[in-house]
């Protein structure tokens, strides 16, 4: 899975390497200031490959400042090395903009990955000892109920609300966003496959694969398809084993 992962990712970056120089090539013959639309792109890039990667938001945002800042003075340092022999060229300019993106590319993933394997910028794969929370507690109509967290088989959403599913199917409304639950649960046990659902080791019964896209059986079934959004397949897969 990490080489598809991996795949992916240099797919991307010649992607956005090419945008760039094509975009240098467009704006310079036209006569129009490239910086910005090269900083848009380079932003996005950035973004794209961090998200694949299921990084913390605040360090996609890090990166991106880190990387636009290092594209500005590659960008305008690796041509002062070809002017002397070449002297002014369009054609230095887009090279110097692609090599730049390559380079910048390869780089940010070579760092998310040593990060990665540390733990220090996942936002799926961040298992730091900590303590989760262990009881849920619910409405039932005018009464309390509470709900320890390995009763439950999974969290979803629905109609703007969330609610929490038990083995045994009871069914609770749920007064927290997605964001706040997962952030309290072990994500040993509980994955997020999309962002309306978030499911439970146990209650997983199978996952079937239909045009590249996996959708999960799961115990009590709900009675909607539950699909592995595409950026997270990998994570799930890896979650799995």
């Amino acid at each position: 899975m990490a080489t598809n992962r991996y795949s992916k990712s240099i797919l991307v970056i010649l992607i956005f390497a090419v945008l760039h120089g094509l975009c240098c090539f467009c704006c310079r013959t036209l006569g129009i200031e490239d910086s910005w639309v090269l900083t848009l792109l380079t932003i996005a890039m950035v973004f794209i490959l961090g998200y694949q990667r299921g990084m913390k938001i605040y360090f996609i945002i890090a990166a991106i400042i880190l990387v636009n800042v290092l594209a500005y003075l590659m960008g305008n340092a690796i041509p002062l090395c070809f002017v002397p022999l070449f002297g002014p060229s369009l054609w230095i300019n887009v090279f110097t903009t692609t090599f730049t993106t390559l380079v910048l590319g390869f780089v940010f993933e070579l760092a998310a990955t040593i990060f990665l394997k540390n733990g220090h910028v996942s936002a799926t794969d961040d298992l730091q000892p900590r303590e989760f929370r262990h009881r849920w507690v619910v409405r039932v109509n005018d009464r309390i109920v509470p709900v320890k967290t390995e009763q439950i088989a999974y969290f979803f959403s629905e109609d703007k609300s969330n609610y929490l599913v038990t083995f045994d199917g009871g069914k609770y409304i749920v007064d927290a966003t997605m964001d706040s639950i997962l952030a309290d649960l072990d994500p040993r046990t509980f994955f997020r496959i999309n962002r309306g659902c978030i499911l439970s080791l146990s209650c997983i019964e199978s996952a079937v694969v239909t045009s590249g896209r996996y959708s999960v059986n799961v115990h009590p079934a709900l009675g909607v398809s539950m699909v592995v959004a595409r950026s997270r397949v990998d994570d799930f897969l890896t979650w799995l084993q």
